[in-house]
């Protein structure tokens, strides 16, 4: 039983790190994506 019990609280401790660790990787990958953007408009180099 208390191995059931650990497990479980294990993967909801792991799910919620992993969901919070999403958020910030979305949140950085746009950032990134809008300063690669203005650094290629900024060279002259025009996207497709």
């Amino acid at each position: 039983m208390n191995f059931i019990k650990g497990a479980i609280i294990g993967s909801a401790i792991t799910a919620g790190v992993l969901m919070t660790y999403g958020d910030s990787i979305k949140a950085n990958k746009k950032k990134m994506m809008k300063t690669g953007k203005r650094l290629m408009k900024k060279m002259g180099v025009t996207a497709l």
